[in-house]
């Protein structure tokens, strides 16, 4: 039986490493858009198979390309292969819009430490629903630069926040990441207004 091969407008939600036999591969999350045939959306985890003879993390430039323009909720139409049980990529690009008008809206989970490369760097975990995301803060040398506020400013609103809080990001996509550019608790007045 031949594969079948699905095209989809998506919610793009995030990006994973996935350990492999042949190494790491990246992990595109996406969640189903609600229509006649997807009544309870989902997430889907599809496998971004490395460009042949790569042993290390390198999905095609294609994907690269998009992975600095995708923020969560954004729509994305993909294209991928259901084999078994995995979902294999074979093809995406940005349709335009996001899930709803709370997109930069999360729940603070914690504040954490992540490695990226060789270097180490603050950062929160944010969550909506049961998803969580990584946000990472810019270092002193990155904020200069303009990728967001100075990380001292940064750290401070971080350490006001308590978990469980609602919070309103802004971030830019960054590769297979985001660098957290702002943080601003959202009062209990706006997020009852938003949830009514």
């Amino acid at each position: 039986m031949k594969p079948k091969i699905l095209t989809e407008t998506v919610f793009f939600l995030r990006w994973d490493a996935l350990p492999t036999r042949t190494g790491p591969c990246l992990m595109m999350t996406v969640l189903q858009e609600a229509n006649e045939k997807v009544k309870a959306p989902k997430p889907l985890a599809i496998q971004v198979p490395n460009e042949k003879g790569s042993r290390g993390l390198a999905p095609p430039q294609q994907v690269e390309s998009l992975a600095g323009q995708l923020k969560v909720g954004d729509k994305v139409e993909v294209t991928y292969q259901k084999s078994g049980m995995r979902l294999l990529y074979k093809m995406a690009s940005a349709a335009g819009g996001t899930s709803d008008g709370t997109a930069d809206e999360f729940t603070f989970v914690r504040r954490h430490r992540v490695r990226l490369g060789r270097n180490s760097y603050n950062a929160i975990i944010a969550g909506r629903g049961s998803l969580t995301w990584t946000f990472v803060v810019p270092d002193k040398a990155m904020a200069d630069a303009g990728v967001g506020e100075a990380e001292a400013d940064l750290l401070q609103k971080i350490q006001a926040c308590e978990r469980g809080k609602k919070v309103r990001l802004t971030y830019d996509p960054h590769k297979f990441f985001f660098w957290l550019k702002d943080l601003e608790t959202v009062a209990a007045e706006d997020a009852t207004a938003k949830a009514g």
